[in-house]
């Protein structure tokens, strides 16, 4: 789940639960990264959502594919590919104030094995 223009007016900000736990942050038609409760980034090619408006203010994010392009610490390297969906609520639009997201994810996120001591 993210908070929209925390940072920027089109710069997401939130948290995230599950394997990858950590923050997450977005900007708008950018590449976006994830953050990992450990510290680590994984990064992903821009990518493209497919919405359906459901409400006035509410949009339905009915297909994100997210391709990892790599990271940091244990995730340098890393490829993959991330199905998403969610939602994204905007109810000050065109202002992006106030606005939420929220998503899951599916997918496969692969890496090398950490060494054996």
């Amino acid at each position: 789940m993210t908070n929209l223009a925390v940072i920027k007016q089109a710069t997401t900000l939130g948290t995230q639960t599950g394997d990858l736990a950590g923050a997450v942050s977005a900007v708008i038609l950018s590449v976006h990264h994830f953050v990992t409760e450990a510290g680590y980034s994984i990064t992903a090619a821009p990518a493209n959502a497919t919405v359906a408006p459901v409400a006035p203010g509410l949009l339905a994010v009915v297909s994100y594919p997210v391709r990892i392009t790599g990271g940091t610490g244990r995730f340098a390297g890393a490829s993959g590919k991330i199905d998403v969906i969610g939602e994204v609520f905007l109810p000050n639009f065109p202002d992006l104030a106030g606005g939420k997201t929220v998503f899951r994810y599916s997918g496969q996120l692969c890496y090398a094995a950490p060494e054996r001591k």
